[in-house]
C-alpha cells in the first residue's frame, strides 16, 4: 500500500508576499557632494590623525571653514603648530581662538603657503637666494619668510622640525611655533581670577554698618529764629560817612557758585552664580558709590572684588575705594542676585577717561544702553585690535570682536569686557 504514496499539498508551495520585496527610497541613496575644499582638509585631517603631537592643530582645522579658501588641484604647504606650540599661548587664548571661527580662519589662513616646496626645495632656495631668506605667499594674502641658517629651516624665525606629505599636492610643515598674522596678534586675554589669587579676606573686609552710618538729624539741624533776627533799626542806621564808607571788596564780595543739587535714577545690575565681569555706565551718586556700598550684600565667599592692570595683573580693590566708569571689575557670587547702582545725574562732572598700555586692559561700558564696538570705542579707533566679553551666565568667554574684521557687534551696559590695544592710548567715555 505505500507503493504509491499520495502527494500532499506541500509540492508546490503557494508563493508568500515576500517573495519579491517592494524597493524603498533608500534602495538607490542620493548621492552627496562635498565641496573640493573641504575634501582637501578631510585628507590633511586624516593625513595628521594618528599624529599625537598635532591634535590642536586638527581638532583647529575640524572647527575652521578654511577649506573654503583652499582649490581642488592647486599646491599647498600646511605650517603645523604642534601641541606644546599651541599650549604655549595658555588655556584661555586658545579657547577664545578656537571658540571664535572668523578668528580662527584668518590665523589657519595665515600658516597655508602656496606651493608645494618640500624641506630640501626651499632650503636650496634659501641658499641661492642674495640674503639667504625668501618670500613665500600664504592663502591669507599677506606672506611668511623662509630663511636656512646653521642648519635650520625656520618660517618667520619658527623652526620647521620634519615634513610629512599628505598628497601630491599637499606637504605638512610640523614647526614648534604658532605664526602670528602681521597686524592681528593673537589675543592673550588673562585667566579668570581665582581663589588663589589673594588670600582669604578676614572678617574685617565688609564690616557691618554701624548706627552712625546713617546719622540721626538733631534738634539743631534747623535752629528756631531768635529775637535778633530783625533788630531794631538804631539812630546809627545811617552812620555818618567815614574813611570806610566805601570799604576794600574781600574775597566773599563775589561768592562762588554752587553745584545744583544732585539727582539720583537707579539701574539694576545682573550678577550670575560664579565669576561676574561688570562695569558701571555712569558715575554713581556719593554715598552709594564704593565697593563696600555696592556690593554690600552680595556673597563673594570671602573672595574680594578685583581690577586689573597690564602692568599689576589682578589687584584686590579696597571696599571704601570710588567706582569707576571705564573699569573693569571681577565680582563673585555665590548665587544669582541683582544689585541697583544709583546713578547720579549731576551735569556737572567731568567725561570720564581711562588711560591704556599695550596689550590686554579690563575696561567697562561707558553708557546706559547698547552701543557697538565701534562708536564705544572710537576713541582708540586707530589702536584695538580685540574686544572680548564674558558671558557670567555660561561662565565663558564670547567670541572675540575684531576690529576692522568682525561684523559690528554691540557692547552692553554693565559688563566688563578685555581689550587688547597695540600701544599706549587714552580711551573716552562715550556718555558719561
Amino acid at each position: 500500500m505505500n507503493v504509491t504514496p499520495t502527494p500532499t499539498v506541500n509540492v508546490t508551495p503557494t508563493p508568500t508576499v515576500n517573495v519579491t520585496p517592494t524597493p524603498t527610497v533608500n534602495v538607490t541613496p542620493t548621492p552627496t557632494v562635498t565641496p573640493p575644499g573641504d575634501e582637501i582638509t578631510r585628507e590633511i585631517v586624516e593625513g595628521l590623525s594618528e599624529e599625537e603631537n598635532l591634535t590642536t592643530f586638527v581638532e583647529a582645522l575640524n572647527n575652521s571653514t578654511i577649506g573654503e579658501r583652499l582649490e581642488e588641484n592647486a599646491s599647498y604647504v600646511i605650517c603645523a603648530p604642534t601641541d606644546d606650540a599651541f599650549d604655549g599661548l595658555g588655556n584661555e587664548t586658545l579657547s577664545v581662538i578656537l571658540g571664535d571661527t572668523t578668528l580662527l580662519n584668518s590665523i589657519l589662513e595665515y600658516h597655508v603657503i602656496q606651493g608645494d616646496y618640500t624641506i630640501e626645495e626651499l632650503v636650496m632656495l634659501c641658499e641661492n637666494s642674495t640674503d639667504g631668506q625668501i618670500s613665500l605667499p600664504t592663502v591669507g594674502g599677506s606672506t611668511v619668510n623662509a630663511s636656512f641658517n646653521n642648519g635650520q629651516l625656520t618660517i618667520n624665525n619658527i623652526i620647521v622640525i620634519t615634513q610629512i606629505q599628505i598628497t601630491n599636492n599637499i606637504i605638512v610643515y610640523v614647526i614648534d611655533g604658532v605664526l602670528i598674522p602681521p597686524d592681528s596678534p593673537i589675543p592673550t586675554p588673562s585667566p579668570t581670577p581665582t581663589t588663589n589669587v589673594t588670600p582669604t579676606p578676614t572678617m574685617n573686609v565688609t564690616p557691618t554698618p554701624t548706627v552712625n552710618v546713617t546719622p540721626t538729624p538733631t534738634m539743631n539741624v534747623t535752629p528756631t529764629p531768635t529775637m535778633n533776627v530783625t533788630p531794631t533799626p538804631t539812630m546809627n542806621v545811617t552812620p555818618t560817612p567815614t574813611m570806610n564808607v566805601t570799604p576794600t571788596p574781600t574775597m566773599n564780595v563775589t561768592p562762588t557758585p554752587t553745584t545744583p543739587p544732585v539727582q539720583e535714577e537707579t539701574m539694576d545690575l545682573q550678577l550670575y552664580e560664579g565669576w561676574n565681569f561688570v562695569s558701571i555706565p555712569r558715575p554713581l551718586s556719593p554715598g552709594n558709590d564704593t565697593a563696600a556700598s555696592v556690593f554690600a550684600d552680595v556673597e563673594t565667599d570671602g573672595r574680594p572684588i578685583y581690577t586689573y592692570t597690564p602692568a599689576g595683573g589682578f589687584e584686590p580693590l579696597g571696599e571704601n575705594e570710588t567706582l569707576s566708569v571705564l573699569e573693569g571689575y571681577w565680582v563673585y557670587s555665590t548665587e544669582e542676585t541683582t544689585v541697583q547702582l544709583n546713578l547720579s545725574t549731576n551735569p556737572v562732572r567731568a567725561p570720564a577717561l581711562k588711560t591704556l598700555s599695550p596689550g590686554w586692559n579690563a575696561i567697562g561700558h561707558s553708557d546706559l544702553v547698547e552701543r557697538s564696538a565701534d562708536e564705544t570705542l572710537r576713541s582708540v579707533e586707530d589702536i584695538w585690535v580685540y574686544v572680548v566679553g564674558y558671558d557670567a551666565g555660561d561662565q565663558t568667554y564670547r567670541p572675540a570682536i575684531v576690529n576692522n574684521q568682525t561684523d559690528d557687534q554691540g557692547l552692553s551696559p554693565t559688563e566688563g569686557y578685555w581689550l587688547f590695544v597695540r600701544e599706549d592710548g587714552r580711551l573716552a567715555a562715550i556718555s558719561a
